[in-house]
């Protein structure tokens, strides 16, 4: 999604504006410093694991479904192919994003 933006193809304009994509942002974000401040509380006994689990749960089931709603934005060769990479050419984030950014 986020290299859909770069690229900013005309119909791809509205992406940054819409709704969809300004919730998915949100819970994203929400999603990463609430598991980093979750693990925190475990560490200070002040949270057990299973809570923390379940929380974390719900927070990545939220914004898994702000990710659906916004892949409407993105072709699906580019979804496929960013996941193949990800299972098949793991640990080189930054070559497998600049591979669909050249195909692209």
């Amino acid at each position: 999604v986020n290299l859909c933006v770069v690229i900013n193809t005309s119909s791809l304009n509205e992406i940054p504006y819409s709704t969809s994509w300004r919730v998915f942002w949100i819970l994203l974000n929400l999603s990463y410093v609430m598991e980093f401040f979750l693990q925190t509380m475990v560490k200070r006994a002040v949270l057990d694991q299973y809570t923390m689990l379940v929380l974390n749960r719900i927070l990545m089931g939220a914004s898994s479904l702000g990710a659906v709603v916004v892949l409407k934005y993105v072709p699906f060769w580019i979804v496929a192919l960013s996941i193949l990479l990800n299972f098949f050419h793991r640990h080189h984030d930054v070559m497998n994003t600049l591979g669909i950014a050249a195909i692209a």
